[in-house]
């Protein structure tokens, strides 16, 4: 690379079509839910999403889920799809890393479009379902 050579960063953004994608997990963070004075918090799953026709964005998305580690919980329930049920029922009564188990690991997701305030111009893009990689579906179609 020679000195003039600059390399130009892809912009990220969360603006993304509604349908079934590729994606990699990037992150897994806790975060203290807003505006709430009683410790709840939030587990908060990033992806990178691979979207055909937009290779110049980073393109994001993330799921958020109360820190309920309840049986019947969302985030249970969104494991589940994605590790399988023997994986879990095998790491019973045990804690289990999510950092450690979910980053880099690929997938296919849905994305749809949830409520927005009036205030954006695009609609909040939120992350419905996923499925382990052996699962995926064509790009930009809805798995039922």
């Amino acid at each position: 690379m020679s000195s003039t050579d600059f390399y130009v960063a892809k912009d990220v953004t969360y603006k993304l079509p509604q349908g079934c994608f590729e994606a990699i997990i990037t992150s897994v963070e806790e975060k203290p839910v807003k505006g709430a004075d009683d410790g709840r918090k939030n587990i908060i799953i990033y992806f990178e999403v691979f979207i055909k026709g937009m290779e110049r964005f980073e393109c994001c998305a993330r799921a958020c889920f109360p820190d309920d580690e309840s049986r019947n919980s969302d985030l249970r329930a969104f494991l589940e799809k994605l590790l399988g049920k023997q994986f879990l029922a095998e790491c019973a009564a045990q804690t289990i890393n999510l950092k450690t188990i979910l980053i880099g690991k690929r997938c296919a997701i849905e994305l749809v479009h949830g409520k927005h305030d009036k205030k954006f111009d695009w609609p909040l893009v939120v992350v419905e379902n996923i499925w382990p990689m052996t699962e995926l579906v064509k790009e930009g179609e809805i798995k039922k």
